[in-house]
C-alpha cells in the first residue's frame, strides 16, 4: 500500500485506545471465548475516533473471525488518519491472548 506521506510521525504514549478498532485489539480479542468478546464490546463506547472507525459490532465481529482465520489483523485509518497498523497476538502457553505486536506505517 502506498504511503500518502513521506513520513508519519504520531504520539500515543499514555493515550489510551479501544480495544475493538485497533489491529493488536483485535488479534487479542480473536484469542477470547465469543461470549466475553460481545461481554467487551457491550461495555465499550464504541465511538468513531475517525470516519474509518468500525463501530457496528456485527463489522468488528466479522474483522475478529478474520484474525481468527489469517492470525494478524490490518486496521487502515482507524484511530488515526494516514495511519495503517498491523497487529498480532502475543500468546501464552495455554493459548492466552496478551500484548501484541503492532507495526505502524
Amino acid at each position: 500500500m502506498q504511503s500518502k506521506r513521506d513520513t508519519f510521525y504520531a504520539h500515543l504514549i499514555g493515550r489510551r485506545v479501544p480495544t475493538f478498532c485497533t489491529s493488536g485489539g483485535r488479534s487479542v480479542l480473536s484469542h477470547l471465548p465469543e461470549n466475553q468478546v460481545l461481554d467487551i464490546l457491550a461495555r465499550s463506547d464504541r465511538k468513531k475516533l475517525t470516519p474509518r472507525t468500525t463501530t457496528d459490532v456485527g463489522e468488528i465481529l466479522q474483522r475478529i473471525a478474520e484474525v481468527r482465520e489469517t492470525g494478524c489483523s490490518l486496521a487502515v485509518e482507524e484511530v488515526l488518519m494516514g495511519e495503517v497498523a498491523v497487529g498480532a497476538a502475543v500468546l501464552d502457553a495455554s493459548g492466552c491472548g496478551y500484548p501484541y505486536c503492532r507495526v505502524f506505517g
